[in-house]
């Protein structure tokens, strides 16, 4: 089988995006491409409320961490520059 993944170099700068609440929506995934001001999650709030999350910069997710045993529950997105960014095909075997 053929796998798709992400090559980092070893110095590339990792910017980090803090998402917490009691019930996150994550809208993007590893490899998507973000904007600055782009929706990158929704959280509902103690009182119910749902409130929009935008990026604060632009760059490549590549990778997204959940922190499920925390409540409110929290999520970090490494986010990188479009420069640094780079997918990768590797077979198996």
């Amino acid at each position: 089988g053929l796998y798709r993944g992400i090559y980092l170099s070893r110095n590339v700068k990792l910017r980090l995006i803090e998402i917490r609440g009691y019930e996150p929506v994550i809208l993007v995934r590893e490899g998507d491409f973000v904007t600055k001001n782009s929706s990158i999650a929704y959280i509902v709030t103690k009182k119910r409320e749902v409130r929009n999350i935008k990026s604060s910069i632009d760059g490549y997710v590549v990778l997204i961490v959940e922190i499920f045993w925390e409540k409110p529950e929290r999520y970090v997105l490494a986010v990188v520059d479009k420069n640094e960014f780079r997918q990768i095909a590797v077979r198996e075997g």
